[in-house]
């Protein structure tokens, strides 16, 4: 996985949290993609928030289990930025 490039950073709640919205390039076996990307650190609460396209590390047996439908989606992340930068 490569940073393409960083479309937005933004840092939030007087530097508690950064936010980034990012288009990286995948590469599966010989295919490379491109797709979007957004991450949340919450450096306070040491906590991840990651939404994304690409299955990234949720592959294999574990990913087939939670059959994609609880992943995170952007409204979610979204809500989560807009409450933190408060």
């Amino acid at each position: 996985m490569t940073v393409l490039k960083v479309s937005e950073e933004r840092w939030l709640s007087n530097q508690r949290a950064i936010y980034l919205d990012l288009n990286l390039s995948i590469k599966h076996d010989s295919l490379v993609t491109e797709v979007p990307a957004k991450i949340l650190f919450d450096y306070k609460r040491g906590e991840l928030y990651v939404t994304c396209s690409d299955q990234l590390w949720r592959e294999g047996e574990w990913a087939m289990y939670r059959c994609n439908t609880a992943w995170m989606d952007e409204a979610e992340l979204r809500s989560i930025v807009e409450a933190i930068g408060k």
